[in-house]
């Protein structure tokens, strides 16, 4: 049976089944220097509506390794989802730490977090099984584009 409740740490409504069970198998955990995350996530919001199954740390300047992998931690407490890990920058501490997290959870890490990778993220790949990474990797390459020579000057949209 699907209840409706509404969970006031997402401040959402989510669709769960009796006993608290998300429907989603997947979850989203978005891992940025500052707030960058967060923007993304709202942004997102204001296009495709409320997302649930969205977890976001900002590695703020006072942090260190060890301890933006404990807020980290705490966040994904006991998540036993198959996690996507979005980060900003491959190399960077929330890059880091996500990959030393996938020995704890099952998932995966794709950088260069953008608002069009993170949209496709979130109604491709937590609502549907069937998407893959990368295809979500294809998405932020496709979005990326030389306006002047597509629009302007007619040329090659590729180049």
């Amino acid at each position: 049976m699907k209840n409706v409740h509404y969970n006031n740490y997402e401040r959402d409504f989510n669709i769960i089944y009796e006993g608290g069970i998300s429907l989603n198998k997947r979850k989203l955990v978005v891992l940025t220097h500052g707030q960058f995350g967060d923007a993304l996530i709202k942004s997102a919001q204001m296009i495709i509506g409320s997302m649930n199954d969205v977890v976001f740390v900002g590695l703020d300047e006072e942090d260190t390794p060890e301890s933006f992998t404990e807020k980290v931690k705490l966040e994904l407490g006991g998540i036993s989802k198959e996690i996507l890990f979005l980060v900003d920058l491959y190399g960077g501490t929330p890059f880091h730490i996500a990959s030393y997290l996938l020995k704890d959870f099952q998932g995966e890490i794709i950088t260069g977090l953008s608002l069009p990778i993170l949209i496709e993220s979130y109604t491709q790949y937590i609502q549907n099984d069937n998407q893959n990474v990368s295809q979500l990797i294809q998405t932020g390459k496709d979005s990326i584009r030389n306006v002047n020579r597509e629009l302007i000057l007619g040329g090659n949209k590729s180049e």
